[in-house]
């Protein structure tokens, strides 16, 4: 079986002031009910570490993770929260209690991707070469894209990756529905949902193949 293990740290931590690193704790521990489909455990206060049974959901929950700290209200407007976040797909041969004491393919391919110095925040590796070479591409607009992201843009992205129509989204943040097109629009959300989609269709054809 293929799995996704979903590894990240944030982005100028040892930045945040004492009010931030408390509020980027709180966030961190409320992940999990937030994600589907995903339980990350918190490590060294700043970064942390999930396991997923649906590896073509990975990119997707790595996006929403993104977006979910981009759109939290800091104590400084100068401030936001990020995250460089690696995906590993593989086998898991140690599924234990707890993840930190788990191992595999998985875990391997995801860790070692985040431990290597790259200004890049989104990573990805699977045991396919072809696909890997595609998802680096892909990766790099993707990064281009979410980098560019305003706390307002992620706020609109969280809330349209999560089912919400416009008129929906702008009733719950309180804002006309042409605020939300031009929010999405300027997300360049078109292409973000153009990549997931690409990614789960590649993703769940060879895990398929493989099963």
């Amino acid at each position: 079986m293929i799995y996704a293990v979903l590894t990240a740290d944030i982005v100028n931590s040892t930045s945040l002031d004492k009010a931030d690193r408390e509020l980027l704790l709180n966030t961190l521990k409320g992940l999990s009910s937030q994600i589907d489909g995903i339980e990350f455990h918190i490590f060294r206060g700043d970064a942390f570490q999930g396991l997923s049974e649906k590896p073509w959901l990975a990119l997707e929950q790595c996006i929403k993770t993104r977006a979910y700290l981009l759109k939290t209200n800091t104590s400084s407007r100068s401030v936001c929260f990020d995250a460089r976040m690696a995906i590993g797909l593989g086998g898991v041969s140690l599924k234990a209690e707890t993840i930190e004491e788990s191992d595999g393919e998985a875990f391997r391919n995801s860790g070692q991707l985040l431990d290597e110095k790259s200004s890049k925040r989104l990573l990805f590796k699977s045991p396919w070469e072809e696909i890997n070479a595609e998802m680096q591409v892909l990766c790099i607009l993707l990064d281009v894209i979410i980098n560019k992201w305003t706390l307002a843009q992620a706020e609109v992205i969280w809330e349209r990756l999560n089912g919400f129509n416009q008129m929906a989204i702008a009733q719950k943040l309180g804002i006309s529905q042409a605020s939300v097109n031009n929010r999405l629009k300027l997300a360049e959300f078109d292409a973000l949902q153009t990549v997931l989609n690409r990614y789960q269709t590649i993703i769940q054809a060879k895990t398929k193949s493989n099963a």
